[in-house]
């Protein structure tokens, strides 16, 4: 099509030349023949149809391509355990404690320890190795002891750092037994979230699922500005043809949301309400607006989330 908007022959609009559009498809076309398994679902949302007006772009075509993928749900990082705390409990967000622990080389003279070969230490008596020690009780006898064992949490101490002895501050009362404090190691940055297969493939890209989560019944007007997925109930006939992840369309609020007759499919758009997430209106190609999952729907119906 970009040939067309290019006028060589005749252009295919009110016979002028739109050489905006013709450089979009360019690109876009040259991203299909690169990846035959590319899907542009949201294309309407970075090139719609004349007359419509062309929105805004800065000639970045990966952003181009991108804005027109269809999108499957970002990875939501957690932050690490540690990260909230202070003073010794803090650990930096994106490390975590090992499950094996071996002190620094150079302060066990270039032997590697296992978990084992580190001997818990008494409370009257200093860290032996650099890292995060915890401290439980020796012989927690009693229910509200084992609480105060759980209720501990990693401290970083250095090699030679008296451990804490004031127990009035911690809890306890002599009756409560001697404390041990185990040694659990340095932290160690945690392995980057694997990448999901459909990004990793060249053919989706990820965006957050907004909230709060709203449903939209396929024969009203959309009710706010975004991409938007559609399905069908699972024991519709057509649902297996339907029910695909980039079954998405970018639609503008007030407009009507595709028909799935448009497709020649016999599903009709009514559908009853259901809770799913809402989409949000992108400015510029490649911000996200996502939606996604199901929603229960009067037999034979449509619903976009």
């Amino acid at each position: 099509m970009g040939y067309g908007f290019q006028g060589q022959d005749q252009p295919m609009v009110g016979k002028l030349k739109d050489r905006a559009r013709a450089e979009r498809y360019s690109a876009l076309g040259d991203a299909l023949e690169r990846n035959p398994d590319l899907l542009l679902p949201n294309l309407d949302k970075v090139l719609p149809l004349p007359p419509a007006q062309l929105p805004k772009w800065d000639g970045n075509e990966q952003a181009l391509i991108d804005a027109a993928k269809g999108l499957v749900p970002a990875t939501i990082i957690q932050p690490t355990p540690g990260t909230n705390r202070t003073g010794r409990a803090h650990i930096p967000d994106g490390y975590v404690l090992p499950s094996k622990p071996v002190p620094l080389p150079e302060e066990d003279a270039g032997r590697p320890l296992a978990y084992l070969d580190v001997p818990a230490q008494a409370e009257t008596t200093a860290a032996r190795f650099t890292g995060y020690w915890l401290a439980q009780l020796l012989e927690p006898r009693e229910f509200e002891n084992d609480g105060w064992d759980r209720a501990q949490v990693p401290q970083r101490y250095a090699r030679g750092e008296a451990f804490a002895r004031d127990r009035a501050a911690m809890g306890l009362s002599p009756s409560h037994g001697r404390i041990m404090w185990h040694y659990l190691g340095l932290p160690e940055k945690r392995p980057a979230p694997g990448i999901h297969p459909r990004i990793a493939q060249g053919v989706a890209r990820a965006s957050r699922i907004p909230e709060p989560w709203v449903t939209c019944t396929g024969n009203v007007p959309c009710p706010k500005t975004g991409i938007w997925r559609a399905d069908v109930g699972k024991d519709h006939p057509h649902a297996r043809v339907y029910n695909h992840w980039a079954q998405q369309a970018y639609v503008e609020k007030g407009q009507p949301f595709p028909s799935p007759r448009d497709r020649h499919l016999d599903i009709c758009s009514a559908s009853r309400s259901a809770a799913v997430p809402s989409s949000t209106a992108p400015s510029t190609p490649g911000s996200s607006s996502p939606a996604s999952s199901a929603a229960a729907r009067s037999p034979g119906a449509t619903g976009w989330h």
